[in-house]
């Protein structure tokens, strides 16, 4: 087992042990002072980035989560490259710490920290080897920050279009052609103009799009995504609060390390034909990769 890292704010270390926490016990934690605050909250986030068979056993698996939305309460400055670090660890590392809620929470960081930092959001979507739904989350950022703030719509438009033709160019046998990111990225493109939908239905042709995820091309414009809204520290802490109810509810007071375990890793199983829109195959009643926990 990996030793728990020494922090310089004592209440911080209620992060590692807490899988939930009351109103007051959170505005103690943010009552620290904030710079000594902010190399806590890192300090736990870089160790929970170890071997899951490293991690002690009194350590809640929502440590990263509260640790991340503590520093988006506290402002904390330049963590966008924190957030995007986050989103390569390995897959396994990612589904221990998060299992379903990655696409609920991650936009709204990288919104948060991103949002007078584009160009770094872009850059991060011209990256290979990331998971297609950790990439996915950024494109998400891009629409929901061209939905939420109209002066940045012609900045976000024109990186769509520059993206656009990137991808077009990516050789057949790219690393970074992920035919089921691309297929989320184009349904975040809102209000294409008309080079915009050349290029999209050129993506198509060429087959750099998987239409297992959202149909053909002529699919895609009846697909609207919503409006999302931002999550505070306490709705994601009573997010969190619902979860822990429904597992004790359903399954007792004693549940083991290993059935946590299982809970956050939870992925939806994919079938071979699945349409965007259709219900998740894991049963849950909700469309497919929209899985999340409400």
């Amino acid at each position: 087992m990996k030793n728990l890292p020494t922090l310089q704010n004592k209440i911080a270390e209620s992060i590692f042990t807490n899988k939930t926490f009351t109103k007051e016990q959170l505005n103690e934690i943010l009552a620290c002072e904030k710079t000594s605050l902010t190399s806590d909250l890192l300090s736990i986030i870089e160790f929970c980035n170890c071997d899951i068979e490293d991690i002690p056993e009194e350590v809640s698996y929502n440590s990263v989560v509260y640790a991340l939305f503590l520093l988006k309460e506290i402002n904390a400055p330049n963590q966008l490259i924190t957030i995007f670090n986050v989103l390569k660890w390995s897959d396994d590392t990612i589904d221990f710490w998060f299992g379903d809620s990655l696409c609920e929470y991650f936009w709204d960081l990288i919104c948060h920290f991103g949002k007078d930092d584009i160009d770094s959001i872009v850059a991060f979507l011209k990256e290979d080897n990331i998971d297609t739904f950790s990439k996915e989350q950024g494109a998400l950022a891009l629409y929901q920050l061209y939905l939420k703030f109209p002066d940045k719509r012609e900045h976000i438009s024109t990186h769509w279009t520059a993206l656009l033709e990137f991808y077009n160019n990516l050789p057949i046998e790219s690393s970074g052609k992920d035919e089921s990111y691309l297929a989320f990225f184009v349904c975040y493109i809102a209000e294409p103009n008309e080079n915009q939908s050349i290029l999209i239905k050129n993506l198509y042709d060429k087959e750099y799009i998987d239409f297992d995820v959202n149909g053909g091309y002529e699919d895609l414009y009846g697909i609207i995504e919503p409006k999302k809204e931002f999550k505070s520290l306490l709705d994601v802490n009573n997010d969190l609060i619902k979860f822990e109810k429904m597992l004790h509810k359903d399954y007792g007071t004693s549940l083991s390390r290993e059935f946590n375990e299982l809970i956050k890793s939870q992925t939806p199983i994919v079938s071979e034909k699945i349409n965007r829109n259709e219900p998740c195959p894991c049963g849950s009643g909700k469309k497919y990769k929209k899985c999340c926990m409400d």
